[in-house]
């Protein structure tokens, strides 16, 4: 019977065995691939250096070939681990942790004793402790090493006949002990690395998650405010209205929601950008007005209440011209907001101040206050000045961004009295400011020179000062005094913008869009409205919307600004193609469109066919050829590049070599969700042009009015530009979601969500096989479909992060990029499915 004192002397071993197999599977799961590129070189090191030694002059007097074939053995198997069957892979890593300790310690110094050392041994052993530091945690490589040298020795003292110790060999232990130390450290050091990014990205995390709390309890509130007031969905007799006061109480509601929504998304989008590390590129910089962007900040931040808003006065002594960049210095003015806010809170009574005045701007706040041990560090990563939560990255991205704007931040407090955080911009010369603001003006001139401009406001002075503004533009101006002399000025004469005024007796300027965008002057439909009001920006932008006006400028607002909002529309209005000279030149035509996802099919043929082409379809490259070979009279093709059975490249040199053949010079507009290299090849193949996916309509069309409708042909690659590039990343591409809504194929869109998660599944399966040539199929695939389908988050964060590593054909470096898929597209379909009931699957469109 085992005495009870035997079974623990036994449990000890085994407690510190399971001990060191744990420390050696959390090693290799950071790089679970180590063992098998052990393997490779394992396997191909001991064959290669066994044949090289009959090319040596004094053969070695030891014939290691048994060992030296286990050892080989062991190695392939742990090169192969692809191929093992299923029910034996969890035992991989205790496998591989006995295979390392024979082919590494026990062989190489087993070897050396019985060849009585020498200079080939000693090398042999500085290369296998290399490795075995490579391979392992500092724990298993002294252990190892340890283990296999003595397992090594005993088994030499026990074959050998005449064993000796040499001496020479021996010698060199304090250095091969100094390697195993020295490795050790450096593995150390990149543990320390590794857990400060996890302490950084559980910061990030928490971060987001606290600072979302607010928004989303601010959009709950929000949304059973808007239920309560709905009318009882019970009712059974004349349609209940909603009373006027409470019909701006819905508004206002719905203003904060997505003022809640915005401040959701800026949290996530100012936190990743404080992580970036990257210097800021300097080479989009623009001029701004100080005064109008900070104000922009203040109106565009998003207060959890408006008790907060209230807080923060502003006050502009001197307006002042800068040369930034818009968006990071919004950043800069959120994460300021945000610290005071956040401080203010245990000081009910307290405020903040935000004043603009001679190339600089301070936030004031009357808060707790600093103390001054922490101040000068306060910019320095990570550093947090008694806040629980936060990254601690905030102010040094601030300082970062500052100082690419050429100045910097500084910080004054008093503890217990109050912070004042001070913005310092370089001083721009009078000259210089003339010069830039008349290099705008000029700009605008361009394109509001003989424009005729109808301003409605209800108030003379109003009107006179608009007109002041605008005097050196170039554009005529004629004035109404409420909506409905507008609708009458519209009646008698063609006007190319209307700024309008949003609160007017007689009709009010939401009222008098509304008649315009539905029909009530024939031909002014589209004609753009830009709101002048004073109307909070975060409801004046929801009811804009609402009735179709295209911006809006808060009053009061500078020269400047005015002046290059409306620019800005009438560019964008010049911009938009002319609808009926598309379907002029589209109608009657044959398209063929090449593409492998039925779905993408089904959008790019919806387009062509709203401007009465005729479209026949083919799924891949070979499908593409023998339409062209049976269908006469193909005026134009869209081809995907990544096609299975023959893709889109290989398709076109074909067309293009078949010069006896008409359809060889048929324009081909490649389809890709690529760029770079990929494009230059695809032009190379003869594609004349390409749109990058998801494909929009706009651009379509645009393409192809340039190809059909030109009356000299160009040679392949002319006209190519990277315009369709993506743009800043958000969940979803509403414009497409909401085109897709008027032209009734939000059911395909339901489809193609349904076949997006089935590629996830098979992604999933490929990635756990490491089956590269699947994974890079499968992801091509996604990308084309999330990028129709309006899953704007999805196909960014492919064609951003994953796309390019795979197509070189490497891992994706980030280790959890299946998982931040898989939560991209499960709040991209949460988001479609609340926002776009209409998107259920279509039973017609396969995957």
């Amino acid at each position: 019977m085992r005495k009870p004192w035997a079974v623990g002397m036994l449990a000890i071993p085994a407690k510190y065995l399971g001990n060191l197999m744990e420390h050696y599977r959390s090693h290799h799961e950071i790089s679970e691939s180590i063992p098998v590129y052990m393997g490779i070189v394992g396997a191909s090191g001991y064959s290669l250096f066994y044949l090289l030694r009959f090319t040596r002059p004094d053969p070695q007097p030891f014939d290691d070939l048994g060992l030296r074939l286990v050892a080989v053995v062991l190695c392939l198997l742990m090169a192969l681990r692809r191929f093992w069957p299923q029910q034996l892979k969890p035992h991989y890593l205790a496998y591989s942790y006995w295979a390392l300790l024979y082919c590494l310690p026990f062989h190489t110094v087993y070897v050396a004793l019985t060849r009585h050392g020498g200079t080939p041994s000693m090398s042999n052993t500085f290369i296998v402790i290399f490795l075995l530091v490579l391979a392992t945690d500092w724990r298993n490589t002294i252990v190892m090493a340890v283990a296999g040298t003595a397992l090594a020795v005993l088994a030499y003292w026990l074959t050998d006949p005449a064993p000796s110790v040499p001496w020479d060999y021996v010698a060199q232990v304090p250095a091969y002990i100094l390697i195993i130390i020295g490795g050790s450290l450096f593995k150390f050091s990149e543990k320390q690395v590794q857990a400060q990014k996890i302490h950084m990205a559980t910061a990030l995390a928490g971060s987001i998650a606290h600072e979302m709390r607010n928004p989303l309890a601010q959009i709950k509130f929000s949304l059973r405010s808007v239920m309560q007031t709905l009318p009882s969905p019970t009712a059974t007799t004349a349609p209940q209205l909603i009373a006027a006061d409470r019909l701006g109480y819905l508004y206002e509601q719905l203003g904060q929601g997505d003022l809640a929504i915005e401040r959701g998304l800026q949290v996530i989008s100012m936190t990743l950008d404080q992580v970036k590390t990257r210097q800021i590129d300097t080479s989009d910089f623009v001029y701004l007005s100080a005064a109008r962007v900070t104000r922009k900040a203040i109106d565009e931040y998003g207060y959890a209440s408006n008790n907060e808003r209230d807080k923060v006065r502003f006050n502009v002594r001197s307006d002042f011209i800068f040369k930034g960049h818009e968006t990071t210095y919004l950043f800069v003015v959120f994460n300021l907001l945000k610290n005071a806010l956040y401080y203010l809170a245990v000081r009910p009574q307290a405020c903040i101040t935000i004043t603009v005045d001679r190339f600089c701007v301070s936030v004031h706040d009357t808060g707790p206050g600093i103390a001054k041990d922490l101040l000068p560090s306060l910019f320095e990563p990570f550093r947090t000045s008694g806040k629980s939560t936060g990254t601690g990255l905030g102010l040094a991205y601030c300082r970062r961004v500052m100082r690419a704007f050429g100045g910097d931040i500084s910080c004054q407090s008093v503890y217990g009295e109050s912070t004042e955080f001070r913005l310092h911009f370089p001083e721009w010369s009078h000259s210089q400011i003339d010069s830039h603001e008349q290099a705008l003006l000029q700009r605008a001139a361009e394109v509001m020179s003989g424009k005729r401009v109808l301003l409605v406001d209800d108030e003379a002075s109003l009107r006179r000062t608009v007109r002041q503004m605008l005097g050196d533009t170039g554009c005529q101006i004629d004035e109404a005094v409420n909506g409905q002399a507008a609708i009458q000025a519209l009646a008698q004469a063609h006007y190319d913008l209307i700024v309008m005024d949003l609160s007017m007796p007689v009709l009010d300027g939401y009222a008098a869009t509304e008649r315009i965008r539905q029909g009530a002057i024939p031909g002014s439909e589209r004609i753009p409205i830009v709101a002048y009001t004073s109307e909070p920006a975060y409801i004046a932008d929801i009811k804009t919307r609402r009735v179709g006006m295209n911006a809006f400028v808060a009053k009061p607002c500078s020269r400047m600004e005015l002046v290059e909002t409306l620019q800005h529309v009438l560019r964008r209005e010049a911009a938009r193609p002319d609808a009926a000279r598309s379907a002029s030149s589209l109608s009657g035509r044959l398209i063929l469109v090449a593409d492998d996802t039925p779905f993408n099919r089904a959008i790019v043929r919806s387009y062509l066919e709203r401007r009465g082409a005729q479209v026949i379809e083919a799924e891949h490259g070979r499908a593409a050829l023998r339409q062209l070979d049976a269908q006469h009279g193909i005026d134009a093709i869209l081809m995907d590049l990544s096609m299975p059975e023959m893709d889109g490249l290989e398709a076109t040199r074909i067309i293009r070599s078949r010069e006896s053949h008409p359809y060889s010079r048929i324009p081909i507009i490649a389809l890709t969700g690529e760029s770079g290299e990929r494009l230059k090849t695809a032009i190379a193949a003869g594609v004349n042009d390409f749109i990058i996916k998801p494909v929009d309509s706009d651009t379509l069309y645009k393409k192809l009015d340039q190809w059909l409708l030109l009356a000299q042909p160009q040679s392949p690659g002319e006209g190519a530009t990277h315009e369709d590039e993506p743009g800043n990343i958000s969940l979803l591409h509403r414009e497409r979601l909401e085109e897709f809504e008027r032209l009734d194929l939000l059911g395909e869109v339901g489809e193609a969500l349904k076949c997006m998660t089935e590629l996830l599944e098979r992604l999933q399966a490929g990635e756990a096989r490491r089956d590269m040539a699947d994974v890079s199929f499968t992801l091509h695939k996604l990308l084309s479909l999330s990028g129709n389908a309006g899953a704007f988050a999805v196909h960014q964060f492919i064609y951003r992060q994953l796309y390019p590593q795979i197509r070189r054909g490497e891992w994706p470096a980030q280790a959890d990029w299946l998982k931040t898929l898989e939560q991209l597209n499960a709040q991209t379909r949460q988001a479609i499915q609340k926002d776009y009931p209409g998107a259920q699957a279509a039973p017609h469109v396969a995957a």
